[in-house]
């Protein structure tokens, strides 16, 4: 595609390699804050059209922002719904500190384009690994890779992490803050964990989450049975159990863990031309965030382990799904799937929940038949990928960040034995 000289832009197709490889494109240009009715009217038109196939495009300049729809009418999505849309990428990084009047005229946009963030039940998530477009190549195999002191804010910007699929660290109202209240993502900038971290690198996507946040409530169909609060304190996305019914609350979990909505986005990585798919996860509050901590009984606390197993195996299976379906489209190319440590930080979470939760995304991908995906572990430091790793991860390379900036991809790297996690 062409623009004209001297503009910036960033892209988030919903399928890159059939936006590049088309050559008929139906397009539409509309210059944005000259004429809020127009914006308006366009970016519904935007997005009845991106609801089947168009990903959405931002052009940014200094003085306004643009949107630019483009349509590969010949592409298999064009036949078709898809499952989730596409973010853009602003042309710069997020090194680059953003005032507040880019950030309001951002947030305008977004509201007058009614382009929701896309929230699916694990149950439908999961539905979506029966989906078979090409059968895999049969000459390829899943490898594992574990990645340590790597920077979630940098990482998903290097090529070698185009078209993966990134398992974010979030809460459950898609959000990100350190307490229990609610923080803008201009805000994220200050938070070096690895939520913040990953959804900063998308801007558009942690803003459209903040502007639509009523919407984006991963607990908003467990919310609606009445007992959800008698088992369970919520606010600002924080779930802990209340102590005394932790039978009950685990019990409730089963019956309706695959209920839980999760944000499944594509988004344009700032800074960048490529997209990856963000899937945010959340674990339950615990540690500082469980006032009841001191007074719960021995066997309330090895039920709220049973309720971490719970929450997390499912979300990490459902991070796995989508990663089997972007491979099945795709068979020509490698999926990163990135897992990160879901409840392992402050919150506290059961580290065994974590560990076999981990297995079982692996396990999910194995199982699938799949063969072209890389799956990576990521975490900071060597001791927790000690704690953390399977023996899906025996043998894997570990890579740090330098070696990630210098590779095109993942497979590509064959590590001595010496970088093995295991003697």
């Amino acid at each position: 595609m062409r623009f004209s000289r001297g503009w910036m832009f960033g892209a988030a197709p919903i399928r890159v390699p059939y936006v590049n490889s088309s050559p008929h494109f139906y397009s539409w240009f509309f210059q944005s804050f000259y004429s809020k009715a127009a914006v308006s009217d366009a970016l519904h038109f935007a997005k009845n059209v991106a609801f089947y196939t168009a990903p959405l495009f931002f052009i940014y300049s200094s003085s306004y922002l643009s949107a630019y729809i483009a349509l590969p009418v010949d592409s298999p999505e064009s036949q078709g719904f898809d499952h989730y849309q596409a973010y853009p990428a602003l042309p710069f990084g997020n090194d680059k500190e953003k005032t507040d009047e880019e950030i309001r005229r951002l947030e305008s946009v977004l509201v007058a384009s009614d382009h929701k963030p896309d929230m699916f039940s694990i149950a439908e998530i999961l539905s979506w690994s029966g989906d078979s477009y090409v059968e895999a190549l049969s000459n390829e195999s899943v490898k594992y890779f574990i990645l340590e002191r790597c920077d979630a804010a940098e990482v998903p910007r290097y090529d070698v992490m185009a078209n993966s699929v990134r398992q974010v660290a979030s809460q459950f109202n898609s959000g990100e803050s350190p307490d229990r209240h609610l923080t803008h993502p201009k805000e994220f900038q200050f938070d070096h964990t690895q939520g913040p971290a990953e959804q900063q690198t998308s801007f558009c996507a942690a803003l459209s989450r903040w502007v639509y946040r009523d919407q984006c409530d991963s607990l908003s169909l467990l919310k609606s049975y009445p007992e959800f609060e008698r088992y369970f304190d919520y606010q600002f996305g924080y779930l802990t159990p209340k102590k005394g019914v932790e039978a009950q609350g685990l019990a409730f979990l089963k019956a309706h863990v695959h209920e839980i909505k999760l944000n499944v986005q594509q988004v344009g990585i700032d800074g960048t031309r490529h997209s990856v798919i963000q899937v945010l996860n959340a674990g339950l509050a615990l540690g500082p965030y469980d006032f009841a901590r001191e007074e719960r009984t021995e066997a309330g606390n090895k039920i709220i382990a049973e309720m971490c197993a719970v929450v997390l195996k499912a979300q990490y299976e459902a991070v796995a799904a989508v990663a089997v379906r972007e491979a099945r489209i795709n068979p020509e190319k490698r999926i990163p799937l990135c897992l990160t440590l879901v409840g392992a930080g402050v919150f506290s979470n059961d580290v065994d929940a974590v560990r076999n939760a981990i297995s079982a995304a692996c396990d999910f991908v194995e199982k699938s038949g799949v063969n072209n995906i890389d799956v990576c572990l990521s975490a900071y430091q060597h001791s927790e990928a000690e704690i953390f790793s399977t023996l899906h991860f025996r043998d894997a390379p570990v890579l740090d960040q330098a070696t990630l900036s210098r590779l095109s991809k993942l497979s590509d790297y064959v590590a001595p034995l010496k970088n093995s996690m295991y003697p």
